[in-house]
């Protein structure tokens, strides 16, 4: 049996062999500095208070064993892999760590800071704590882990992939995260600050109580997720997609969504005041309580949604299609809809006070209990307005101008 001992003598007078096993050791200090250790096999061995410097960990496997109140500098960590590990208050600097795997492992308040991490995989691991900083960790593939109160600082998450992951309060800080995915994973209390996030993918998730600030969304995909509290502030979302999501108590500040894809989603109390939504698309989507008041939507599409108790005040739809919304207890107080269609859409109770309804299409529009009053309209829609009165009463048509304020 290998002794520490006869280990220490043969590591330095280098005849350890690749793939040699070494079990239940315990090292510590800088013992192991600048040790080839290369395709070695460490079981049930201790790492305590370590401080390891340029060492060859390459291709190293590390199975049961414990790490604590050590610190890795300028270090080769290359396929290496740790499984069923507890790695605890360890410290990566500098190290080359590509395509390293992590299987069935603790961290807990793990740092990386400056290093080359790519295609780092994570397998059913618990991550506690963890604090990468200016690091490559392009191709990162995490699977069914657990991740919680962890910062990703100025790193690099191009092609990252978190499948199945379930995380609490992680931060992602000035860093690159185009092509990223989070598929089928639960978010709660995340936050990305001035991130690039192009073509980020969260699709089928769940994300509660998460804020973006000053993020790139370009062409993000929201598909089948449900979002609840989650705050987009001064973010990119053009192209973005958000086609049959569930959607609660979401506000965008400031976002620029054009070209943004919202069908047959649902959203309650969704706040894009004043936002900029140009030719973005809502269509088959059920929108209640909320609020579109001021925003530049100029060709924005509605066909066939549902609109209830929302508020577009002074929203700009110009050449825009309701066709076929069901619009309810809405207000378009001074709502400009210049050019816009609502050819089949029924607007029941709703104010379109001082709003521009010029050349609208109103072709088979239904009207009850609408107010006109100050509305730039034409004849027209005085005569649809007559007619889909008279249809509910079953009395004989009334004429209700918009020069005299009548409310239908």
């Amino acid at each position: 049996m290998l002794t520490k001992t006869r280990f220490m003598r043969k590591m330095r007078k280098g005849e350890l062999l690749e793939g040699q096993s070494i079990s239940r050791m315990t090292f510590s200090k800088s013992e192991l500095n600048q040790f080839n250790m290369q395709g070695l096999r460490f079981s049930s061995c201790q790492f305590i208070d370590c401080e390891i410097e340029q060492a060859n960990f390459n291709r190293v496997t590390f199975e049961h064993c414990k790490f604590h109140l050590s610190k890795f500098n300028k270090t080769q960590l290359n396929n290496a892999m740790f499984i069923n590990c507890t790695i605890e208050n360890v410290d990566f600097v500098n190290i080359a760590a590509n395509s390293m795997k992590l299987s069935e492992s603790n961290m807990l308040n793990v740092t990386f800071d400056s290093s080359e991490c790519d295609e780092f995989s994570v397998n059913e691991s618990k991550i506690h704590c963890l604090h990468a900083k200016n690091t490559n960790l392009s191709g990162l593939n995490v699977m069914k882990a657990v991740i919680e109160h962890s910062i990703f600082d100025c790193c690099s998450l191009v092609f990252a992939n978190f499948y199945e992951i379930t995380s609490r309060s992680i931060n992602f800080l000035s860093s690159k995260m185009t092509s990223c995915s989070f598929s089928k994973s639960t978010l709660i209390k995340s936050k990305f600050f001035e991130s690039k996030c192009i073509n980020l993918s969260l699709s089928m998730c769940q994300l509660t109580h998460n804020v973006v600030v000053k993020c790139d969304f370009t062409l993000a995909d929201f598909t089948k997720s449900t979002l609840f509290s989650v705050k987009f502030d001064q973010t990119n979302l053009k192209k973005a997609s958000m086609s049959l999501v569930n959607a609660e108590d979401v506000t965008m500040i400031f976002c620029d969504l054009f070209k943004f894809g919202a069908h047959k989603a649902s959203f309650l109390r969704l706040n894009i005041a004043k936002c900029h939504l140009k030719e973005s698309s809502w269509c088959n989507t059920k929108i209640d309580e909320s609020d579109f008041s001021e925003v530049q939507g100029l060709k924005s599409s509605f066909f066939n949604s549902e609109i209830k108790r929302s508020n577009f005040y002074r929203a700009r739809l110009v050449e825009s299609g309701l066709s076929g919304a069901f619009i309810y207890q809405c207000n378009f107080t001074s709502a400009n809809l210049l050019n816009s269609e609502l050819s089949k859409a029924s607007c029941i109770f709703t104010s379109f006070l001082g709003a521009n309804l010029f050349n609208c299409g109103f072709y088979n529009a239904r009207f009850v209990e609408v107010n006109i009053k100050d509305a730039l309209t034409n004849k027209y829609l005085e005569s649809v307005i007559d007619k889909s009165l008279a249809e509910e009463n079953h009395q004989p048509a009334l004429v209700a101008r918009a020069d005299q304020g009548a409310i239908c």
